[in-house]
């Protein structure tokens, strides 16, 4: 069993999980200006376990934290999932950041 961390720079990606591996994708995010990372994945290769936030560490104001999520790899198959930045009560409006990473679980 081992965990993958992923970040922004992986945008577009391709990854290869063995089944019961975890990803940890960590995702910058400002949570004072109302926008939150959301994830939703296609196909059912990988299941959300965990999402969370976790604050800046200095406490300056208007520093941006980290949204976390942790998936873990359930079967195999290619499943991709995508992350959405958006203002809650903007449905209405195109997200502000889209993120996609692929991932094929053997």
């Amino acid at each position: 069993m081992a965990t993958r961390t992923l970040t922004e720079a992986d945008d577009g990606r391709d990854v290869v999980l063995h089944e019961h591996d975890a990803v940890v994708v960590r995702l910058t995010e400002n949570a004072v200006t109302g926008y939150q990372w959301t994830a939703a994945a296609s196909g059912d290769c990988v299941v959300l376990e965990e999402a969370g936030y976790a604050p800046p560490e200095a406490a300056t104001p208007g520093a941006a934290g980290v949204r976390n999520f942790r998936m873990r790899a359930a079967a195999s198959g290619v499943c991709e999932v995508e992350f959405r930045l958006r203002r809650a009560w903007e449905t209405d409006r195109s997200p502000e950041r889209t993120l996609r990473i692929r991932l094929r679980v053997e």
